[in-house]
């Protein structure tokens, strides 16, 4: 993703390196009703730890070696 930023009157454009991870200050997940863990995705409306709201718990299973 290509960020367009203004710094004064110069408009740039911000590539994917270093400076475009300071925009980073927005949490995406928050805590979940169902676990109590930070996996809740705000805008997906999903819990990656247990699946809530699904009625079914979330499994990861762990392939044997």
């Amino acid at each position: 993703m290509i960020l367009i930023s203004c710094y004064g009157n110069n408009w740039t454009i911000q590539g994917r390196g270093t400076p475009s991870f300071g925009k980073r200050h927005t949490k995406s997940h928050t805590l979940c009703r169902r676990c109590g863990r930070m996996s809740y995705h705000k805008q997906n409306h999903t819990c990656s730890a247990c699946g809530y709201p699904a009625a079914r718990l979330r499994k990861c299973i762990i392939p044997s070696t």
